[in-house]
C-alpha cells in the first residue's frame, strides 16, 4: 500500500511544469525505478510507484501510466519512446451487474520490451507485451501481445510490417 505522501507527490508532478531532471529526482524516491538518460515531458500521469522505466526512455506530453490500485506492475525497457497522449493500463474490469458494469478489477502486467516506440495516442491494455523493436502508430490499441521488430497500427492493433533495420 502506498503511501499518502507518495500519491499526492505522484499527483502534483503530474501537473508540474518541472524539469525532466527534477521530475526523475522526484519519482525515484516515491519507489518508482527509473533509469539514466530519460526524459519526461510536462503532464505525465504514474499513479503507483509499481513502475520501472530503463535507460534513455522518452516520456512524451499527456502520457498516463496506470497500475490501478492492485498489483499491476508496468516495465518499461531501455530506449523506449513513448508519443503524446499515449496510456499504458495495467488494470480492467470483469463486465458487472447493469447497476454497476464496472465490476471487480482485474490486474495485469504490461511490458513494453527495449528499443520499441509507441506513437501519439497509443492504448496498451493489461496483460500487454511489446517485444523488442516494434512500432505503434498513432491511435493504435494494442489488446494482444506482439512479436519482435514489427509496426502494429489500427484497432485493435495488427501486424502490417517486418522491421528488418
Amino acid at each position: 500500500m502506498q503511501s499518502l505522501l507518495t500519491k499526492i507527490i505522484l499527483r502534483w508532478l503530474s501537473t508540474s511544469n518541472l524539469r525532466s531532471k527534477t521530475k526523475v529526482k522526484l519519482l525515484r524516491r516515491t519507489g518508482i525505478k527509473i533509469g539514466d538518460k530519460v526524459i519526461i515531458a510536462p503532464h505525465v500521469y504514474m499513479d503507483q510507484s509499481a513502475i520501472t522505466i530503463g535507460n534513455s526512455c522518452v516520456l512524451n506530453v499527456g502520457t498516463s501510466i496506470i497500475c490501478g490500485a492492485g498489483n499491476a506492475k508496468i516495465f518499461i525497457g531501455n530506449k523506449v519512446q513513448i508519443g503524446p497522449n499515449s496510456t499504458i493500463l495495467g488494470i480492467t474490469h470483469k463486465i458487472g451487474q447493469r447497476n454497476a458494469r464496472a465490476g471487480e478489477g482485474i490486474y495485469q502486467n504490461v511490458k513494453i520490451e527495449d528499443g520499441s516506440w509507441l506513437g501519439a495516442n497509443v492504448t496498451v491494455l493489461p496483460g500487454v507485451t511489446i517485444k523488442k523493436g516494434c512500432v505503434i502508430g498513432a491511435g493504435a490499441v494494442v489488446t494482444k501481445s506482439t512479436e519482435p521488430n514489427g509496426l502494429y497500427v489500427g484497432v485493435p492493433a495488427v501486424r502490417k510490417k517486418d522491421l528488418t533495420i
